[in-house]
């Protein structure tokens, strides 16, 4: 319900057409896609910015995709808002179909977007020429060095912090992820007549805590075997 209505909402605070879920400036070839679901596992050998119809988010982002842009309305603690938030991809909703629809007919063509202070989204040709001025000035010639770049990901695994569960009271950095903490950070800050959920987590890095119990030691070294062939992939 809330998703119908938002588009209206918006309209009638002015708050303009966009809402930016994880903020990036960002170079890469349009592409448009109906559901995100069916590129998820795709690799993009260029980067890549999808315009997608359809966003449910629980999808992961494709490898090779620098941003997400969408009519759709998905939460933004989704996981496709979080990891687009960790993963520097630009994410934003777009509530009127005429931006999209510039951003559609470049199909195959490389732009260059920028999220702006005034919470829009523009883009430009790589001439840096713009083609839309819809939500606030044509962008200057900065450089465009590594805006076009698919990113190789590295993930720290965080040390296990001993303990299989956790209570709220105890989720901090390093141990759960930003949507943990949040409810946590609430304690306190809200009226009593607002009451937060109960909440236990299992922290960071107890599955590979839990490979290394000696009943798990062949799971563990099939998976490791398994992670070898894909790094021998071309």
């Amino acid at each position: 319900v809330i998703s119908a209505i938002e588009p209206t909402l918006r309209q009638l605070a002015e708050l303009g057409a966009w809402q930016v879920i994880s903020p990036h400036e960002v170079m890469g070839q349009v592409e448009v896609v109906e559901h995100l679901s069916t590129v998820q596992d795709k690799v993009y050998e260029e980067a890549t910015v999808l315009v997608v119809h359809n966003v449910t988010g629980e999808e992961e982002i494709p490898e090779g995709v620098v941003g997400l842009l969408t009519p759709d309305a998905p939460d933004v603690l989704s996981h496709v808002s979080v990891r687009a938030r960790n993963m520097h991809v630009l994410f934003a909703t777009c509530h009127d179909e005429e931006p999209l629809k510039q951003i559609k007919e470049a199909a195959g063509q490389y732009l260059r977007f920028k999220p702006t202070a005034a919470g829009a989204v523009t883009w430009v040709s790589p001439s840096l020429q713009s083609i839309d001025a819809f939500t606030g000035g044509i962008l200057s010639g900065e450089s465009q060095q590594g805006l076009g770049q698919v990113l190789n990901l590295t993930i720290d695994i965080p040390t296990w912090c001993g303990k299989w569960v956790l209570p709220m009271n105890e989720f901090k950095d390093g141990v759960v992820g930003a949507k943990s903490k949040n409810i946590a950070n609430l304690r306190g800050k809200i009226p009593d007549w607002i009451r937060l959920p109960a909440a236990v987590t299992v922290p960071f890095s107890s599955f590979e805590q839990v490979l290394e119990l000696p009943e798990n030691h062949g799971v563990r070294d099939q998976l490791r075997d398994l992670v070898q062939q894909l790094k021998q992939l071309p």
